[in-house]
């Protein structure tokens, strides 16, 4: 249970730096003249974004999943710790 907030952090840490790459190929776009579109440079880009935006939708879903995972866990952790009396 006490693992889960580290797990969460990692994934966000993960996803920042994927927004960090994200935003460079945004910049690296918006440079493209006609010479890099002749050159099939835009294809590229796409294609690089393409792999970065599925892993952030991948890291964003598993944070996602983690913090409902702790917020199911919570309630079983406190009954598991404190048994019932009979």
């Amino acid at each position: 249970m006490n693992a889960i907030p580290s797990k969460v952090e990692t994934f966000k840490s993960r996803l920042g730096q994927l927004y960090e790459r994200i935003d460079e190929n945004n910049a690296r776009f918006a440079k493209i003249g006609i010479i890099g579109r002749a050159l099939n440079r835009p294809g590229d880009i796409f294609n690089a974004q393409t792999g970065l935006l599925t892993e952030a939708y991948h890291q964003r879903t598993l944070i996602q999943a983690w913090n409902f995972a702790e917020k199911i866990a919570a309630p079983c952790d406190r009954r598991i710790a404190r048994p019932a009396t009979a």
